[in-house]
């Protein structure tokens, strides 16, 4: 064999060996490719998904300011409403009452004589009768006094009227106790068990993820 075919045959043997290195490198290329599409691909996935979930988060934080805004708008309107409703009620109620004094005075006596007997019993002490200046004229021109339950030398009648629409106060002598039936007195009492009702009429809403729900 001559040194040419010596030659031919390492070069061809060197080039079988490079190309079966050449298919291992192409191998192992191929196969990190597939591993970093794959992974790339994952990643992508869970990119995706993190970058769903912010939206996601996004727009519900930006819904409920929406509806937070929405819905405090809703209460304070609501808020407004209840006590306009309650404060018209109340007016009407306080010019019915005057209106009722008004036309039924000796009717109104009687009433406010048989109120202050329901608390004669427990009187045992120097008391003062306090009224308004129209109740007060009333009871000293027609000595109204005199119907009360209790002995003459302990009640006397307040000569200093006070501000209220109707109704009575009885104060003891040495300050020790004060009976408050004024009507403005009754009337706030009334405005509570009004309020309370119109909170049933008109419900305060609160913010629910997607929706608005009554606050029981």
């Amino acid at each position: 064999m001559s040194l040419r075919e010596d030659f031919r045959d390492i070069a061809f043997e060197l080039a079988k060996n490079v190309k079966i290195e050449i298919d291992q490198i192409e191998n192992k290329t191929k196969k990190t490719i597939e591993f970093l599409e794959e992974e790339t691909k994952k990643k992508i996935q869970v990119d995706l998904v993190k970058l769903e979930n912010t939206l996601k988060n996004q727009n519900i934080h930006e819904l409920n300011i929406f509806k937070t805004e929405q819905t405090s708008d809703i209460n304070q309107t609501i808020a407004r409403k209840k006590n306009e409703c309650i404060e018209n009620f109340m007016k009407y109620l306080e010019k019915e009452l005057v209106k009722k004094i008004k036309n039924s005075s000796k009717k109104y006596a009687k009433f406010l004589i048989s109120k202050i007997n329901i608390y004669s019993s427990a009187i045992n002490s120097k008391i003062k009768l306090q009224l308004n200046e129209t109740d007060l004229q009333s009871f000293i021109k027609n000595q109204y006094l005199k119907e009360i339950d209790i002995k003459p030398s302990l009640i006397s009648l307040d000569k200093n009227p006070i501000e209220t629409l109707g109704g009575f106060k009885i104060k003891s002598a040495d300050n020790s106790f004060t009976i408050d039936y004024t009507f403005d007195a009754l009337i706030e009492k009334s405005r509570q068990k009004i309020t309370i009702n119109m909170m049933k009429i008109f419900p305060i809403f609160k913010i629910n993820i997607g929706s608005l729900e009554i606050l029981e």
